[in-house]
């Protein structure tokens, strides 16, 4: 083979690879070969060098590898360009066709990556077209177009001359046909226009945009929806709404007929439409977002998002259903609907993250990935398994732990399996948020004294939602303005706790709240309870979803004259209402019972156990566990060592699982002095909080349970490969399978209490339980005293025992301590939720 075909092949090579025909590395590979020859065989100023140069460039550009340069991290692909530019300024002179191509690819790959980094050789490429073909060519247009984007896209410093160069583009279409380039320089002097708060300029760059567009073709294209939006939105802020919505109305026609309805962008523009609108024709627009966003979630697209894309939409479609709701409630009539649309606004978090917990059966991928959270959860913990007790160090970095590796293959199988769920798991008519046949279902549920009652914040304001059973009515009450409500539960929650025992709940409000406000639970009955009255007659009761703060208060320890309200009501909660008319979880089989209790927290320590910890034994907690153990002698009973992480991961769905022992929360909490956390939770000043405080630093690890081993762990020593870190997160609990559990009873501190904000839903550890499949959830909502708690579950399990279902078990061993005069700090913390089928049977 002579050297010309040895070249000849591997060029071939090279350009089958580069057109797609292989990865990015075999491309980048054969491109270097083809380079490789050229050294080897040609001058070193040849210029089929510099043609291997830039063929290797724009492979390696694709791969992403970077190279040390000059002190920088450059991408290796610059150094390439670099060279092969230097070769063809000397073969071809500096104003060549040839340097201008070359100019052009290297932008075409640093923009994506480095888009500063990109503005020099567009601008060189800009100088050069103007020389070597006149000020008034298109190319010349064009050149300074992208320049410009690049700029604005860059930097608002560079707004200027990006300004200035949208103008050299404008002035050389001024007199020609009309050119993609001239429309995409007036959008972008809208856009800067816009950006600047110059409305008038905006406006009228836009309509000049939109006037090209259209002139380009008559077909709808994705840049002609984008600048009637952008029109809109101008005349919507310069407060034209009339202009605003016609310009919405035309963007909306543009997409629907490039992408039909069930599209992210239709739902965004009729959203728009409802705010630019009123009355009649903002409420169609508004049910009509609703509509496009049910659509596009029964297409299945959600399973393409990343988590922060995810959450975007969650918020978005969130404000749709906001913005409806306001549409019904100010014209007076669709009450049903908002019920309909309220349980829906409420579910979206499982909707779009976890749409395989409203199947009627659990999915066969589950376990696995409960499997792969579980680990998760525990390697972000173990992360600060270095972290000093001197407050000055920051925790440990995941590869400083050597877990690094184990917890990127840990996320990928995460995300691997979770879309392989989001796929083959779509949440059918509950997608719908004007599916009214929930309602019907619903309804259907409730006996003849049953009422539905969700309480939802709608813009600035709360709303309560009455719902009577098949033959009845649903009504919506207004319960005022929502920041007189919120303060009113923040005082009332800090004062039914008591002075000095509300801490981490004060750290969940958002401005300081007092303790010895004995009135305010009084105040807030006032605000919710007493409007709700006139529409509760002959009804005993309440199934009840709660929204925003409300969900940190027992609605059913205010007071209502001198007795509590669950005196003369049956309160049970729900997530959402729509709940009861999900279908229940079949074909799982249940474990026997399983009473976990007592842990002996300093599991793996030597030596004697230190005053200082901050998990101290709780005797209640012992005592508790023998006295279930007595009513439930084949119950599995784990106390001591054997209160383990490891043996709680073992279980598969208990029948009942019963969790007594310390709680904790740093809901709504950044870092911070951990010693000062520290004594304001434990009342000590110890220095071994340094990991405790650290949990605050992740979202799901903010909430948990203390097991065996747990201070041995947060004071840096090892429990052992059964106490794993001793502690059982909110992270934790989402890798449990208790898919068939009916009952799950979380007797500690502040388990109901959580993040109240998070777009992922309400993350506290009784959602945790309930989102890991379990049927019924007991959780309390503040720091819970030991001995009455104790007494308080013996009583429950007594009333389990004789048939009652668990919500009304609870209340009814509630109804007794009150009866028997005890204060409401011992027995009001407690909340049991329900699903479809963990409810609460008959008074």
């Amino acid at each position: 083979m002579t050297g010309d075909e040895e070249y000849a092949r591997l060029r071939e090579r090279a350009d089958a690879a580069l057109a797609g025909v292989g990865d990015a590395a075999q491309a980048a590979q054969a491109a270097a070969d083809c380079v490789r020859w050229c050294r080897e065989h040609l001058p070193p100023d040849d210029p089929e060098l510099a043609r291997a140069l830039v063929q290797h460039a724009v492979a390696t550009s694709r791969t992403g590898e970077t190279a040390g340069t000059g002190g920088r991290v450059a991408y290796r692909f610059e150094s390439l360009f670099e060279e092969a530019l230097a070769l063809q300024r000397t073969a071809f002179g500096p104003r060549s066709e040839v340097v201008a191509i070359t100019l052009a690819l290297y932008a075409d790959c640093l923009r994506p990556r480095d888009p500063l980094a990109a503005i020099a050789p567009l601008r060189e490429r800009l100088t050069l077209l103007w020389n070597l073909r006149g000020p008034s060519h298109p190319d010349v247009g064009a050149a300074a177009c992208l320049l410009a984007q690049t700029q604005a896209e860059t930097s608002r410093l560079l707004s200027r001359e990006a300004s200035r160069q949208y103008q050299t583009c404008l002035d050389v279409f001024a007199t020609q046909p009309p050119h993609p380039s001239a429309a995409a320089a007036w959008s972008g002097r809208a856009e800067l226009a816009e950006a600047e708060g110059d409305l008038e300029a905006a406006d009228l760059a836009y309509r000049r945009a939109v006037e090209v567009t259209r002139a380009l073709t008559q077909e709808p294209s994705a840049d002609l929806a984008v600048r009637l939006l952008g029109a809109a939105r101008v005349a919507f802020r310069g407060g034209d709404r009339d202009s605003a919505a016609s310009w919405y109305e035309e963007a909306l026609a543009v997409q629907r007929a490039l992408s039909g309805d069930a599209a992210l962008d239709v739902a965004a523009t009729w959203f728009s439409i409802s705010l630019s609108t009123d009355g009649d024709r903002a409420l169609r627009a508004s049910r009509e977002a609703l509509r496009s966003a049910g659509a596009w979630l029964l297409t299945g697209a959600a399973a393409g998002l990343d988590d922060r894309r995810r959450e975007e939409v969650i918020h978005a479609f969130a404000a749709y259903a906001d913005r409806h709701l306001l549409s019904l409630l100010t014209i007076g009539s669709g009450d049903e609907e908002v019920f309909t649309v309220s349980a829906w606004r409420m579910r979206l978090p499982d909707l779009l993250s976890r749409p395989w917990r409203l199947r009627p059966a659990p999915h066969p991928a589950e376990r696995e990935l409960n499997a792969v959270l579980a680990r998760i959860a525990t390697r972000h913990q173990e992360r600060y398994q270095r972290a000093d007790t001197d407050i000055r160090v920051e925790a440990a970095g995941e590869s400083y732990q050597g877990h690094g590796e184990e917890l990127r293959w840990l996320r990928a199988r995460r995300t691997e399996l979770e879309g392989r769920l989001r796929r083959e798991s779509l949440p059918g008519r509950r997608a719908e948020p004007l599916a009214g046949e929930l309602l019907g279902t619903a309804r259907r549920s409730l006996g003849r004294e049953d009422r539905l009652l969700t309480i939802v914040r709608v813009a600035d304001a709360y709303v309560a939602l009455v719902v009577g059973p098949v033959e009845g009515r649903t009504t919506a009450v207004s319960l005022g303005q929502a920041a007189v409500v919120d303060q009113a539960v923040w005082r009332a929650r800090a004062a039914l706790e008591g002075s000095g025992r509300a801490a981490a709940f004060r750290d969940v409000a958002p401005c300081p709240v007092g303790t010895d406000d004995e009135d305010a639970p009084a105040v807030l009955a006032r605000l919710l309870i007493e409007p709700l009255l006139p529409h509760l007659a002959e009804c005993r009761r309440l199934r009840v979803a709660l929204d925003g703060p409300l969900l940190h208060v027992p609605l059913g320890v205010l007071p209502l004259g001198s007795a509590p309200f669950l005196s003369s009501y049956a309160v049970d909660y729900v997530t959402a209402l729509d709940d009861l008319a999900a279908p229940d979880r079949a074909n799982a089989v249940t474990g026997p019972d399983v009473v976990l209790a007592a842990p002996d927290y300093d599991l793996g320590g030597v030596g004697p156990a230190n005053p200082d910890s901050l998990f101290q034994p709780l005797d209640g907690t012992a005592e508790e566990a023998r006295g279930i153990a007595g009513l439930r002698p084949e119950a599995l009973v784990l106390t001591g060592r054997d209160a383990a992480k490891a043996r709680l991961r073992e279980l598969r769905s208990p029948r009942v699982l019963h969790l007594a022992t310390h709680g904790y929360t740093f809901a709504g909490t950044p870092p911070g002095d951990p010693r000062d956390m520290n004594r304001r939770l434990r009342g000590n000043d110890s220095r071994l909080a340094g990991r405790y405080d650290n949990l605050r630093r992740e979202p799901e690890l903010r909430s948990g349970l203390a097991l065996a081993g747990a201070n041995t762990w947060l004071e840096h020593g090892g429990p052992g490969p059964e106490g794993e870190t001793g502690l059982l997160t909110v992270a934790d609990v989402t890798g449990l399978d208790l898919a068939a559990t009916e009952l799950v009873v979380l007797s500690a501190c502040d388990t109901g209490v959580g993040e109240i904000t998070a777009p992922d839903g309400h993350v506290s550890l009784r959602a945790a339980f309930l989102r890991a499949g379990a049927r019924a959830v007991v959780a309390s909502l503040w720091k819970v005293p030991d001995g009455p708690t104790r007494d308080l579950m013996i009583s429950f399990y007594r009333l389990l025992d004789q048939g009652h279902g668990p919500a009304e078990a609870l209340r009814t061993a509630q109804r007794e301590r009150h009866a028997a005069g005890e204060p409401v700090l011992n027995w009001g913390a407690f909340v049991c939720y329900i699903t479809a089928t963990g409810g609460g049977d008959g008074d």
